[in-house]
């Protein structure tokens, strides 16, 4: 969401501006991952952040879609940086989300079948590499 981050020129010059595929999750975890690849400190002013998180993230398709889409988005973006993670670790971790991720789609039944769907699809489009996609409506 990148809400009021300040970030210095020179950063944004080395590691350009955010990725516009994860749409709006992770994004800015991603690009400060990045930043810190770059950048000798990063100050955070606790005090100054407010924030403003709802009860639970609200569940639709995107939601699903992107909860697993983007760790793909995540792990190849790493991959260019030079950063590695275990083939073996990274799978095995996906596969447990895909589960938590379906276990949570059947709590609403009147979405259940959407949702599973959205997560299987950001599956699929994650193990593709299609990363320009967002969930069908």
């Amino acid at each position: 969401d990148f809400a009021a981050a300040l970030i210095r020129k020179k950063i944004i010059e080395d590691v350009g501006f955010p990725d516009l595929r994860y749409f709006n999750a992770a994004d800015d975890l991603a690009y400060g991952y990045l930043a810190s690849q770059r950048a000798s400190s990063i100050c955070l002013n606790y005090n100054g952040i407010v924030r403003h998180i709802p009860d639970a993230p609200p569940l639709n398709r995107t939601t699903f879609y992107l909860g697993i889409r983007n760790r793909f988005l995540n792990r190849d973006n790493l991959a260019k940086s030079g950063a590695r993670q275990s083939g073996p670790q990274f799978f095995f971790q996906t596969l447990v989300a895909v589960i938590r991720q379906l276990g949570r789609a059947f709590e609403s039944p009147l979405d259940a079948s959407t949702h599973a769907l959205a997560t299987i699809d950001g599956l699929r489009d994650g193990l593709h590499k299609r990363f320009d996609r967002l969930p069908q409506s």
